[in-house]
């Protein structure tokens, strides 16, 4: 990870749009001091990592120093609304396998079918091994009562980077 060009960010509540999403909303001024384009992947630093992909913020919040990240990502980074956080970029590479577990509940099993169904489903999802993703299931379909099941990546291979989730990558669920 390459963090010799970051720079730090307050954070701010997520549109109301992004929870789940893995998004990080950022301004266009910081998207150019940091060399980035829409959907590159940043590391959001505060005690721990966690990785989104860069949406630009609305004008009105721009020129702030403000990043706005859901819940989830404040979980993974170590961080609450206010705090600083360094903000740099990354750039996963695809994970050979991840094993992820149930965060706070317990959902059923997957047998096979809804196995390859999820991973689907979290193509080209950026993540560091510990972080909390959430599995968004299209329409009516509900896991556990959720349509955004969580899980916590408790193994990626490689597992010292940013990686997401390929065709090739050997997803398991305990």
């Amino acid at each position: 990870m390459n963090q010799e060009k970051s720079i730090k960010l307050k954070v701010v509540e997520a549109n109301s749009l992004d929870p789940f999403k893995s998004r990080v909303r950022i301004d266009k001024e910081t998207m150019n001091l940091l060399n980035l384009k829409l959907n590159d992947c940043v590391a959001v630093k505060g005690n721990n990592l966690a990785i989104g992909r860069v949406y630009e913020m609305r004008e009105e919040d721009s020129g702030k120093s403000e990043i706005r990240i859901d819940s989830i990502m404040r979980e993974n980074c170590g961080s609450k609304l206010n705090d600083l956080v360094d903000v740099f970029r990354v750039d996963p590479v695809p994970a050979k396998a991840v094993k992820l577990i149930a965060a706070g509940r317990n959902y059923p099993s997957l047998n096979t079918e809804l196995l390859d169904f999820f991973k689907r489903l979290l193509y080209q999802t950026p993540l560091f091994k510990g972080n909390v993703i959430a599995v968004n299931l299209p329409g009516e379909f509900k896991i556990g009562g959720t349509a955004n099941p969580l899980y916590r990546s408790v193994e990626t291979e490689p597992d010292s980077t940013a990686v997401y989730i390929s065709n090739e990558t050997e997803l398991a669920i305990l």
